[in-house]
């Protein structure tokens, strides 16, 4: 008697920890995926820091071009080749 209530607590408790594994990491609100989804989460917030920061730093370059016509012409000067009037370009290359 005592072997076979043995047997059936152990049935009992290895299908109830069967189950609850399944529950806890298994499905799609269990542990793995909670964690998952926080690291996730973590990982987008960086993200969104990252941006908001260049944001910000874009923001400033174009309130600086807004103000400063040097700037601009600087700019055109050095990436379009622009220039002034009765005025030689030299363009140097680094091999």
């Amino acid at each position: 008697m005592n072997k076979k209530n043995f047997s059936k607590k152990f049935l009992f408790y290895a299908i109830s920890f069967f189950l609850l594994a399944s529950i806890l990491f298994f499905n799609d609100s269990g542990v793995y995926y909670l964690l998952k989804n926080k690291i996730e989460n973590q990982r987008l917030k960086e993200e969104i820091e990252l941006l908001n920061y260049e944001i910000e730093h874009k923001k400033i370059i174009i309130d600086s071009l807004k103000s400063e016509s040097d700037i601009i012409e600087k700019i055109a000067r050095e990436k379009y080749n622009y220039k002034k009037p009765n005025e030689k370009v030299i363009i140097i290359e680094f091999k």
